[in-house]
């Protein structure tokens, strides 16, 4: 190397210059030990991690490779997308920045078996409703023979015990259905809630409860059903605000009022003397407490089945369908 002051060679490493004693400044040897100087190499940056070069950088080919911003998710829950929790506010335009791998909600079981249940045994009531109408028809007809003197006690004795034992067998198909409808009507709910919708107007606990609750049970119920119908829209985005103030299906309503009217003629049905003019007319009201009942059920079956295939067309949507 020269001196930069009098351009005389000095040896390499040296501090101050033989010839004019000016100080040279200090300057790493490029080549070390026993390496040849056609052999000595340009220095590596260091290789970190996050690490990148100056200057503009290529985009990454792959989400979560290399470096640089990551492109927005083609689908909710899977590729990139913003940090859990939130993090940035997305403005329509400005492309969001710090991304972070998304985090992909987890499937919902759509419970297709017990609403195949609920509708099998909500079938199975109506046509026992079907047939006490038949049973209640020749039950009543033998009571007024009664009545006229045309016909003895044992004559109707027969009808009688089938009119009783219809009852009960009611009574027991009443019994499941309810605690099966209960079951799926609790477990459609949750899903619906689990798929995210803003604005339900009560808790998940009233999807059982209310049916318990005097009064509120005229009512309760009903809304229930209404919210759950409205927030499994397979159109609503995921935490969307549900149409609320869209009415429900009419049919909905119709089984409503069908399943309130039943259930209270048929209470006055039952809330009768013990006379033979008392049991006739009982069994008159009874036959139109059934004929409303049988109604009722078939809507039932109608809404298990619709709502099953709206909230599983809705978790499809949004592919968290589980297979």
């Amino acid at each position: 190397m020269s001196c930069p002051n009098c351009s005389v060679t000095v040896p390499p490493g040296a501090a101050t210059c033989a010839g004019c004693g000016v100080a040279l400044p200090a300057t790493p040897p490029l080549v070390s030990a026993g390496v040849p100087p056609d052999q000595v190499t340009a220095p590596v940056p260091p290789q970190w991690p996050g690490w990148a070069p100056p200057g503009p950088q290529p985009a990454p080919q792959q989400p979560g490779s290399g470096w640089g911003p990551q492109p927005a998710p083609q689908q909710p829950g899977t590729g990139w997308g913003p940090p859990p929790g939130g993090g940035w506010t997305a403005q329509p335009g400005v492309p969001p920045t710090g991304w972070y791998p998304a985090w992909a909600p987890p499937p919902v079981e759509v419970p297709s078996g017990l609403a195949t249940a609920a509708a099998g045994l909500l079938a199975l009531c109506g046509a026992l409703h079907v047939v006490a109408v038949g049973v209640g028809a020749t039950y009543s007809h033998g009571l007024s023979a009664l009545l006229d003197g045309t016909a003895g006690p044992s004559d109707v004795r027969g009808v009688e015990n089938a009119y009783i034992g219809i009852g009960v067998v009611q009574a027991v198909a009443l019994l499941a259905t309810g605690i099966v409808f209960l079951f799926w009507f609790s477990r459609v709910d949750g899903v619906v809630r689990e798929l995210g919708v803003a604005d339900l107007r009560h808790s998940h606990g009233w999807a059982v409860g209310a049916w318990f609750v005097p009064f509120l049970n005229l009512v309760r119920p009903k809304q229930m059903v209404d919210d759950a119908w409205r927030g499994a829209d397979p159109a609503l985005p995921p935490g969307g605000w549900m149409q609320a103030t869209v009415p429900a299906p009419r049919w909905l309503s119709a089984w409503w009022a069908l399943w309130i009217a039943s259930s209270l003629i048929g209470w006055r049905s039952a809330m009768g003397g013990t006379g033979l003019e008392d049991l006739r007319t009982g069994a008159d009201i009874g036959m139109l407490a059934d004929l409303l009942s049988a109604a009722a059920a078939a809507l039932a079956v109608l809404l298990v089945l619709r709502l099953t295939a709206r909230v599983r067309a809705r978790a499809a949507n949004l592919g968290r369908l589980r297979s």
